[in-house]
């Protein structure tokens, strides 16, 4: 027979489990105010700095619409060019008197080169300003043409020959009537040594009012 416990007497203790306890949690550093303030000022940097980039990028643009190079004219460019350049320069100089029977015979001499007129030295200087053509304005690009004649500059006379009558052409079908006999004047602008240099291989062709008036309009198909 097994032994009873005698009554009354407790039951014993069973033994204390062993529990794991638990692993102390490494306390994340919490990011301050300072922290965020720094982030704050290096995007606040970035971004003024990208839109310091647009503005010159944008005031770059905005030049070259408004003042265009010569390489960058193109038909139907309407043109306000500076007063100097349209208005004819006075004659300077005073001839030397001559005394009557006296009068001198030049000796021959070469056909000079012409000398560049103030509108293709305005348009080549990049002077000229680019403007709507329903107003005011002095110049219109009727056309260009390319020069192919090798590499070596030959003059601005022998350019002006070679590109008159593809200019004449253009102007024809630009403004519905000839050269000749019509209201507008046509110059031609030739690349000069600088802008050969600068590989420019074309003629722009250009009209204007006879009289020196500015347009108030279109000259394309006026006919005039």
């Amino acid at each position: 027979m097994t032994a009873q416990p005698p009554k009354g007497t407790p039951p014993s203790p069973k033994p204390a489990s062993t529990a794991r306890s638990p692993r102390p949690q490494k306390a994340r550093p919490r990011r301050g105010r300072q922290g965020i303030d720094r982030n704050l000022i290096i995007v606040g940097i970035g971004l003024a700095v990208l839109a310091v980039g647009g503005i010159v990028a944008f005031t770059s643009r905005s030049s070259a619409d408004e003042h265009p190079s010569f390489a960058q004219l193109a038909v139907g460019s309407c043109l306000d060019l500076p007063e100097a350049a349209i208005t004819p320069a006075p004659p300077t100089g005073t001839p030397a008197p001559v005394e009557p029977g006296n009068t001198p015979t030049p000796p021959p001499a070469a056909t000079p080169a012409p000398p560049v007129d103030q509108v293709s030295a305005a348009v080549l200087a990049g002077q000229a300003t680019r403007v709507s053509c329903s107003g005011a304005h002095t110049h219109e690009v009727v056309g260009t043409t390319g020069i192919q004649i090798g590499e070596t500059y030959q003059g601005r006379a022998f350019l002006l020959s070679i590109t008159r009558p593809a200019c004449s052409s253009s102007f024809r079908e630009y403004v519905g009537h000839d050269v000749d006999g019509s209201r507008l004047a046509m110059t031609i602008v030739v690349p000069d040594q600088d802008a050969w240099d600068a590989k420019e291989r074309r003629a722009v062709c250009l009209a204007s009012f006879a009289d020196g008036t500015a347009a108030t309009g279109p000259m394309k198909g006026s006919g005039a």
